[in-house]
């Protein structure tokens, strides 16, 4: 009786997919006969709904952009400008998903100078905000500034109240990428303004949580924390939870720099539940590294190393699935398709002539055989240039791994020892390192990053030793604005003045003075230093220590610039590093 029942399980589980896997076959099956049967704009349609089915339906990503690029190409032939419009827009989201900002950019452009020949102005507006936003998300602030903007002025003139407050909400994220904040309130108010007149209750919690992070990195805390509640309770009133996470992380923020690190706590993991429930990968990991740092200053170690770890699988485990289109891989399908069609055309050829056939099995053998092995040597190059990126990336994460916990626990351990006896220096060094951890959180993905960040950065840890030091350290920091602008890969500079702080003058009674200074004396060529005027012994190639800074920086630069930079110590009255990199903008 038990087998018979677990047969008839078994049937109805194999009609049941038999039955889904034909609803797909059949669908496919009816687009090819609309396809082999019409032509024009049906034709266009049924090309773009194919490429639907073979990527959210079949996961086969190469035939649908196949299918998208013949849909675009023959918009374009035929003047079908809805078909055009919708293959550019689709087009560009694949490339926007696999973070090639670039191309994406390409196809968000090519579709917004359809829609302003058509004076479809509202949807024009649409695509240059998503053209902002593509920019932001590349930190081309400067390019996301001229497409709001543009927004914003065609939206005035249309009196569209949803576009203008988008277009203020974006203005208000560009203008915060280049450290320009009063400008950003400015726009984030008018965002607000807008929103609450339209009743867009999301909206409005989206600009008070913006508002909070203004003034967080203004330093005006308390101004922050009464916007973060304000965002909290919208979110909370009208059930946003998806929001929620981002309110609760930043409430947990404010209650740590308040020194309540219960409620910290609480709001850390409330976070953290709501960005699991919804799937939110940033977030996640935002949190992940939050409770970490929480759990480190409470010293419970034990759960600090549970979500320390759970952050690097997880970082491990998206970064190994991320999978990007491949252009190379995308012509490969288009010349395909072309090599099908030339055999068909072979072949019709053959059957008018005997004689021909023959030559065109061998012609056919021999292209075959070529393309193939074309083919593999391609492949093969290609597998091996994804091997030493790969390779390169592992370097490069393992070298900054070094250099952020040692810095940090050497940070934490400071606070430690002031709390007891100057507890208003250790909360302003707990800021600073809150400072430190969200920019290198924020660039632990960025190859490069600007001078200025980097510097801002700097001068943070600096302030921090200054606290440790007192009037014994003292620095000086000279970059001209011309540079300010040029990139260099993130925690270059830090570790050569840890360096010089804890080898060259922390041994010394009267302390002394660290310099970082940049300067472009020959063009494209970009000489940073740091010195200082402490203590280095006669013979010694480098300060004290295990030299672990010096190593991993000169380590980085040959990995990033691949020989195209130069590396000199000098030791005369101190410790001097000298750098040149090529000026990258």
């Amino acid at each position: 009786m038990k087998i018979r029942y677990g047969l008839i399980l078994l049937m109805m589980i194999f009609s049941l997919y038999s039955q889904n896997t034909f609803k797909f076959s059949y669908k496919i099956n009816c687009i090819d006969d609309i396809l082999r049967t019409t032509e024009g704009t049906a034709k266009a349609d049924a090309l773009m709904q194919m490429a639907g089915f073979y990527m959210t339906r079949h996961s086969d990503t190469h035939k649908g952009i196949a299918c998208l690029l013949e849909a675009r190409d023959l918009s374009a032939q035929i003047n079908y400008t809805d078909g055009l419009l919708r293959s550019y827009e689709s087009l560009g989201d694949i490339y926007l998903m696999s973070e090639n900002y670039s191309t994406a950019l390409d196809y968000f452009t090519k579709k917004a100078e359809v829609l302003k020949t058509a004076s479809r102005k509202k949807e024009y507006s649409e695509t240059l905000l998503k053209m902002a936003d593509v920019c932001l998300k590349s930190k081309n602030f400067d390019r996301s500034l001229l497409f709001a903007h543009e927004a914003l002025d065609t939206a005035a003139t249309q009196n569209d109240d949803e576009i203008m407050t988008r277009a203020n909400y974006f203005l208000s994220l560009a203008y915060r990428g280049r450290f320009e904040y009063e400008k950003a309130l400015e726009h984030n108010f008018k965002a607000l303004e807008l929103a609450q007149k339209r009743d867009d209750v999301w909206f409005a919690g989206n600009c008070y949580n913006a508002a909070g992070d203004l003034n967080e990195m203004m330093g005006n805390y308390d101004v922050a924390f009464e916007f973060y509640k304000k965002a909290a309770k919208i979110y909370e009133e009208y059930n946003l939870v998806g929001s929620l996470s981002v309110a609760y992380f930043n409430l947990a923020s404010m209650y740590k720099v308040n020194g309540d690190y219960k409620l910290a706590l609480d709001y850390l993991h409330k976070s953290l539940e709501i960005s699991e429930e919804y799937r939110n990968d940033d977030m996640i990991k935002e949190n992940y590294m939050g409770l970490y740092g929480l759990y480190n200053l409470l010293k419970d170690f034990k759960n600090a190393n549970k979500y320390y770890m759970l952050f690097n699988s997880f970082s491990s485990e998206k970064s190994s699935s991320q999978i990007p289109v491949s252009k190379i891989e995308i012509d490969y399908e288009i010349s395909k398709k072309e090599i099908e069609k030339e055999l068909l055309k072979l072949k019709l050829e053959k059957e008018k002539n005997i004689r021909y056939i023959y030559a065109g099995i061998f012609a056919f053998i021999l292209a075959a055989t070529y393309f193939m092995f074309y083919r593999k040597l391609k492949q093969k190059k290609i597998n091996e240039l994804k091997l030493d990126e790969k390779r390169v990336r592992a370097e490069l994460s393992s070298l900054e791994s070094k250099i952020n916990p040692h810095f940090l626990f050497n940070a934490i351990s400071s606070i430690t020892e002031l709390i007891n006896f100057d507890p208003d220096s250790a909360r302003k060094m707990l800021q600073n390192i809150s400072g430190l951890l969200r920019y290198t959180l924020r660039t632990s993905k960025n190859e490069f990053v600007q001078l200025e960040e980097e510097i801002l950065m700097i001068r943070k840890y600096l302030e921090i030793e200054k606290i440790r030091f007192g009037k014994r350290l003292e620095y000086v920091i000279d970059i001209p604005d011309t540079l300010s602008n040029m990139l260099i890969p993130p925690l270059l500079i830090q570790p050569l003045a840890e360096n010089s702080i804890k080898h060259g003058l922390s041994n010394r009674l009267e302390g002394g003075i660290v310099k970082i200074s940049a300067y472009e004396k020959i063009p494209g060529k970009v000489t940073i230093i740091v010195e200082d005027n402490g203590i280095t012994k006669e013979g010694d190639s480098k300060p004290e220590g295990n030299g672990i800074g010096l190593s991993s920086v000169k380590e980085r630069l040959h990995l990033v610039y691949n020989g195209d930079h130069s590396f000199k110590i000098e030791k005369e009255n101190g410790f001097k590093v000298i750098i040149s990199i090529p000026k990258k903008i």
